[in-house]
């Protein structure tokens, strides 16, 4: 059964919680997503999205999955990429930061191009509160894993990551007081 929707600040979005669910289960229900000049479908729907995992579409009630983007065999291979290489990160660069965040938050291999190309998006022209919203997301992270946390530094030092935190790059040059060999950074 549903619970009574919950409209979000998005545009044409409605959330309906699942009732019965161990776990908290929502439904997003919204309008297509589409290029100006192009027929609204949930093809075109699916090529607006960021991240192919995040770009799979399931036809209520009885399927099919449809997924063009393979996003299916990347949540089995533990694979993250972008939906539209580069062309995803023009149309909203916040997807760069979004790709390290899925990277780390589901402990995936990031897609090497993909991975270089959301290294060098520059971000400066990304709504603050979207920025901190998913900064706040990378850094509540545990980064359990040695690949975890070698992507986690990768991030940081990143032309990305060093225009987003300037001030970290301080640290590289204070020695470590505990190991006069290493500084705070490492």
């Amino acid at each position: 059964g549903y619970n009574v929707g919950v409209a979000t600040s998005r545009h044409n979005v409605l959330i309906l919680p699942l009732k019965g669910c161990e776990k908290p289960k929502t439904v997003e229900i919204s309008t297509f997503r589409h290029r100006p000049n192009h027929v609204p479908s949930v093809e075109e729907d699916l090529l607006q999205r960021d991240i192919t995992i995040n770009a799979m579409a399931y036809l209520w009630p009885n399927g099919p999955i449809i997924d063009p983007f393979n996003g299916q065999e990347d949540l089995t291979n533990r694979q993250i990429r972008l939906v539209n290489g580069a062309k995803t990160l023009v149309d909203d660069p916040l997807r760069a930061l979004r790709f390290f965040r899925f990277s780390l938050q589901l402990s995936s291999l990031p897609d090497s191009v993909d991975l270089a190309r959301s290294s060098e998006t520059l971000l400066e022209n990304v709504n603050p509160e979207r920025l901190r919203a998913e900064l706040d997301r990378i850094f509540s992270f545990p980064l359990r894993t040695a690949p975890d946390k070698r992507l986690f530094r990768y991030l940081l030092n990143t032309t990305m990551g060093i225009n987003l935190l300037p001030k970290l790059e301080k640290l590289k040059s204070i020695p470590d007081s505990n190991n006069p060999t290493q500084t705070v950074w490492e």
